[in-house]
């Protein structure tokens, strides 16, 4: 294996310590004496992304650097973990809100709405006597949660539109479904807001 970089020290119990970075990184306990016979020795293997090598071959101080220091070695590989991209060692899987949306026209079964708490009367639209209504629209994950919350019809108050949104983004629901899969697909939420009775789900 090629190591580029080691390491040898003693724990407390004075037991010797020796280990090595590269594409798996390990550590070996060597019993107290660097002489203790090979029962003594237990191998504890790890992996190290392969993404990091190069960046860690040119440190010249990596050699240096004592275990015990553990807070500066997870700062050195959280900053080397930020530029490996997409290197085969270490691929990062992103699924954005708008990917894969069956539209509600191809659902076999729709989303119900099992958690929607309405938003508080705001205070100046009631001064105002103001009534009227705000539409959020939404995607509902196959897990039922919500992301890309966004006012589809505008109650013409900011007020009223941003209450409206922050009740909607706290939504849960039954997710729709394809047959018997669940699937990502999209959802609307109306609230009404009369003096009467308060806001409510229209």
């Amino acid at each position: 294996m090629d190591a580029i970089g080691s390491f040898d020290q003693r724990n407390r119990e004075g037991v010797a310590l020796t280990g090595y970075f590269g594409p798996t990184s390990g550590i070996e306990e060597i019993g107290h004496g660097l002489d203790a016979s090979p029962d003594k020795q237990r191998s504890k293997p790890h992996f190290w992304p392969r993404c990091l090598n190069s960046a860690l071959a040119d440190m010249a101080f990596w050699k240096q650097l004592p275990m015990a220091h553990a807070l500066t070695v997870v700062l050195l590989v959280a900053a080397m973990l930020a530029g490996c991209g997409n290197d085969d060692g270490l691929v990062v899987v992103e699924d954005p809100c708008s990917n894969n949306i069956i539209e509600p026209s191809s659902l076999t079964q729709d989303p119900v709405r099992v958690v929607f708490f309405p938003p508080a009367y705001p205070p100046q639209a009631i001064v105002d006597n103001w009534e009227g209504a705000a539409t959020a629209g939404m995607v509902v994950n196959s897990d039922g949660s919500v992301c890309e919350v966004t006012i589809t019809a505008t109650s013409g108050r900011d007020d009223i539109d941003e209450a409206v949104l922050k009740s909607a983004r706290q939504a849960i629901f039954e997710p729709g479904y394809v047959d018997s899969v669940a699937v990502r697909t999209r959802a609307e939420i109306t609230v009404e807001f009369r003096l009467s009775n308060g806001p409510h789900v229209g």
